[in-house]
């Protein structure tokens, strides 16, 4: 339950937020927000995994990821392989969560 909330205000605020501009029809299929997003998700799947400063232990520590997601995205977070936090990114925003203490670091 509280994935499909999280996902559903995540949509709120981003539907709310001015729409990118189209780039041209000569740009690559992807655009650019897309791009960054796949990139962000290679580079946290790529980072180990810190310990959780709760528990000490990385196994059920998943890399924290914010923006709309896309149906990829959604899936591997319904598998738990990364946790969704919302649109808002503050400069101290946690990059981890560790889903056995619910603890986002």
């Amino acid at each position: 339950m509280l994935l499909v909330s999280s996902m559903f205000l995540c949509y709120l605020q981003c539907s709310k937020a001015p729409k990118p501009p189209t780039p041209p029809p000569a740009a690559a299929n992807e655009s650019s927000t897309e791009a960054e997003q796949n990139s962000t998700e290679e580079a946290a799947a790529e980072a180990p995994a810190p310990p959780c400063p709760t528990c000490h232990r990385n196994d059920s520590v998943v890399p924290v990821m914010y923006g709309k997601p896309s149906r990829e995205l959604a899936a591997r977070a319904q598998k738990g392989e990364v946790w969704l936090a919302g649109c808002v990114v503050t400069p101290n925003a946690p990059r981890w969560h560790c889903k056995r203490d619910s603890l986002s670091f």
